[in-house]
């Protein structure tokens, strides 16, 4: 009977183990980071940065998934995030914003597309304090 309770145990470990795994797996993951980017109006030390889950994205690809990240040392910014300049996004961080997407046909033409993921930063609310503008370089192939 002890061994029965025991292998139950172990199936129901390794049955939640593949769950967590197949859910990690479908998370994005930021790789094509823009580099650090002074932003003394948010902070003396304050640097920002924005990446993307890919450098390049090929047909079949629906979204481009972004983070806007600092290094800490930042009081709040506000940001206007975009990859063309007829769509974006508002939003605010501290440290850094959760990983947010836009739809690739929302604003790339069939074909091939060399863009940047763009976002202006400013320190109040309003977006009238322009602090800066981080930006990374993608490549869609729609």
């Amino acid at each position: 009977m002890k061994k029965l309770k025991t292998l139950a145990l172990a199936s129901l470990i390794g049955i939640g183990s593949l769950f967590s795994i197949s859910e990690s797996a479908e998370a994005s993951t930021i790789v094509n980071w823009s580099p650090w980017k002074s932003v003394t109006d948010a902070g003396i030390d304050c640097k920002v940065r924005i990446g993307t889950d890919a450098y390049t994205y090929t047909t079949g690809a629906t979204t481009v998934d972004y983070q806007i990240q600092s290094n800490g040392k930042c009081s709040r910014l506000y940001y206007k995030a975009f990859p063309t300049s007829d769509i974006y996004q508002l939003g605010y961080f501290s440290y850094n914003t959760p990983i947010k997407s836009f739809l690739i046909d929302a604003f790339a033409p069939s074909g091939r597309l060399l863009t940047t993921m763009d976002a202006n930063l400013y320190t109040d609310s309003a977006r009238t304090d322009y602090a800066g503008l981080v930006s990374t370089s993608i490549t869609i192939y729609n």
